[in-house]
């Protein structure tokens, strides 16, 4: 299993972090996959005081199930407090980008949506939408055919008493994040409240 992450500038033994997982395609074997991930990974930089773990599917689907969203806490954040991290488990937040759509659906459908303070896709059609008790922020563009049911997928969360937030931009397509990133990372830091708790 493949994944990246972007270690903080300075790790203080007295501070707990928070987490951020982003789900997104195949890492592995991928052309350039490398290089890819960590342009990926740099466009997280302004989240201060974060973990960003990137994490792939375990096969050329690009699609995430329920066993990977149990790694996340059997492996992924055991392994980054083995390297010495300390990681806040009431601020861990899941991020699905594209395809990376299909972790945010599993975790709807998965007994760890509990475990996640947020849950944010990007570009990506959540089919199967659920009644989660963490956040939900949805970010896509209405020229996205992945994303341009997002208005009504957020209405519909909304109704189902699912705190849901929408960063819609009609002109936008499936690279709103790159078109949109400053806005975007204000957009997070504001919905996810991201914070580190000094021990």
């Amino acid at each position: 299993m493949a994944s990246y992450w972007r270690k903080k500038q300075k790790t203080d033994a007295n501070v707990t972090s928070v987490i951020i997982v982003v789900a997104h395609v195949f890492l592995e074997r991928k052309p350039m996959a490398g290089l890819f991930q960590n342009d990926f990974l740099l466009c997280w930089k302004d989240l201060n005081n974060c973990i960003v773990l990137s994490i792939g599917t375990r096969s050329m689907s690009g699609i995430f199930t329920n066993h990977d969203i149990n790694e996340i806490f059997s492996y992924y954040i055991p392994s980054l407090e083995r390297m010495g991290y300390h990681i806040d488990h009431r601020q861990i937040h899941l991020m699905g980008l594209s395809n990376g759509g299909s972790a945010i659906v599993a975790t709807m459908h998965s007994s760890h949506a509990k475990d996640f303070k947020s849950l944010t896709s990007i570009s990506c059609n959540l089919g199967g939408l659920r009644k989660v008790p963490c956040r939900i922020n949805l970010i896509g563009g209405g020229q996205d055919h992945s994303s341009r049911l997002m208005p009504s997928q957020a209405s519909r969360l909304s109704k189902m008493g699912v705190h849901t937030v929408l960063f819609f931009v009609p002109e936008e397509n499936h690279y709103v994040l790159v078109n949109r990133r400053n806005e975007i990372i204000e957009f997070l830091k504001q919905e996810m409240n991201l914070t580190c708790v000094r021990e």
